[in-house]
């Protein structure tokens, strides 16, 4: 997270080379979330795959510009997710420089609570996005398992404690994801969660102007146009442990421009005896004008926190709150050899040639 990171690192400088000095739990958490995934060893290429080495199964989803389907690749067992979104209607809707910067901050990042990204693809029609798979769905999703959309405690400190990771790795690769909220917040086989959706991600050198965002998690700051810098992710970190222990937002209102007043005057209230009070001093230190709001030092270190080993955190050591079933079909689907992942282009839907050149380099 933003501003008060500093590790236990001490860099020393000399006439041939420069050299850091640093502890090893902090080097695999600044660097790559674990330097014993650099040691692993016979793991799959994904730079040899083919899109014809593919196959599809069953739907998972679908959105404004494409579906996700279950995937495997032809001989293995290891299931993903592929989504699969069409050029025409990213040109249509004026999205093709935000899925190709989505496409560049995914490559750029390797953390085992950020969403991976293993390969990409694409063909006349469509581009395609080979994605881990977290099978447990939304952590939104999770929150309604629960009487009035409320985690327990220690379930929603487990996955805040994981996000709050994720958030410091891309901080300290000065990338804010600007849009953190529960339902981008997912939960994967093994019970942890990772981040996902960086199609409003940005590298901020310095401070970024555009304003962006789901309203309800937006820092003041955004409404100002005076510019944000990551920190706006520790307000949404904020609002999003609020809505796992309240069932909703600290924020509401009628319209959005009423909204935005209560967001710029940071007015809110806590349900009177809901909260524990280590959890709604955190929130109330979070949603404060930038200024005043905790870095993730400050955060790291704050008594919410207090049972969590962040080392066991890293190296997946503590027992996650709740693991996903597994699918029993699963194993059957990928068993079966279905066609390749590669559709016939109904004429209608065929990008021009010329404009073919948008999507260059995907």
């Amino acid at each position: 997270m933003h501003d008060s990171y500093t590790s236990d690192g001490v860099i020393t400088f000399t006439e041939d080379c420069t050299c850091m000095l640093v502890s090893f739990p902090n080097l695999g958490r600044a660097i790559n979330g674990g330097l014993e995934r650099i040691l692993q060893s016979g793991q799959f290429d994904f730079s040899v795959l083919k899109l014809q080495d593919l196959r599809k199964h069953k739907l998972l989803g679908e959105g404004s510009f494409g579906k996700v389907y279950l995937t495997s690749i032809k001989g293995q067992k290891n299931p993903y997710a592929l989504k699969i979104m069409n050029k025409k209607a990213l040109i249509e809707q004026d999205q093709v420089e935000n899925v190709k910067w989505e496409k560049d901050i995914m490559n750029r990042i390797e953390h085992p609570f950020v969403l991976q990204l293993r390969a990409t693809f694409q063909d006349t029609n469509n581009i395609y996005l080979l994605l881990r798979l977290a099978r447990g769905g939304e952590v939104f999703q999770r929150m309604q398992c629960f009487s009035k959309g409320r985690l327990p405690l220690e379930d929603a400190r487990f996955y805040t404690a994981c996000l709050y990771e994720a958030l410091t790795y891309l901080h300290l690769h000065k990338i804010a994801h600007r849009d953190v909220k529960p339902e981008n917040v997912l939960i994967t086989n093994d019970g942890y969660c990772i981040l996902i959706d960086y199609g409003m991600a940005k590298v901020i050198e310095d401070v970024s102007y555009t304003a962006c965002g789901s309203p309800m998690y937006m820092a003041p700051e955004f409404l100002k146009s005076k510019g944000h810098t990551p920190s706006v992710d520790c307000w949404a970190f904020g609002v999003t442990l609020y809505e796992m222990l309240v069932g909703y937002t600290p924020f509401d209102a009628m319209d959005q421009l009423e909204l935005f007043k209560l967001v710029a005057k940071c007015r809110y209230e806590f349900p009177y005896g809901l909260l524990h009070p280590d959890a709604e001093d955190l929130i109330a230190n979070l949603l404060v004008k930038k200024k005043k709001r905790l870095g993730a030092k400050a955060v790291r270190e704050h008594p919410f926190f207090q049972s969590i080993d962040w080392d066991d955190l890293m190296e997946k050591k503590i027992e996650p709150p709740w693991k996903p079933g597994v699918d029993e079909d699963l194993s059957e689907l990928i068993a079966g050899e279905e066609g390749s992942i590669i559709e016939p282009c109904d004429d209608e839907d065929i990008v021009e040639i010329g404009v073919q050149d948008l999507f260059e380099g995907f």
